[in-house]
């Protein structure tokens, strides 16, 4: 017999471009599939390209989290 899903989730674990800065503490809206979802921005990281530049990755959280 086949369990009963209560709820399902989508953990997001990517990075992708995103063509300007968020500020810490900012909400971003993603869509998926048409649904709209607020993600705030948590933490801001820097990667060193050794080559005197940097990357800069937003980590963002589910504000339904």
């Amino acid at each position: 017999m086949e369990p009963t899903i209560n709820e399902r989730f989508v953990r997001l674990t990517s990075t992708v471009p995103f063509p300007e800065d968020i500020t810490y503490g900012d909400d971003i809206a993603v869509e998926i599939k048409g649904r709209s979802y607020i993600f705030n921005c948590v933490k801001i990281e820097g990667k060193d390209n050794q080559d005197g530049t940097i990357d800069r990755v937003f980590i963002l959280k589910s504000v339904s989290e």
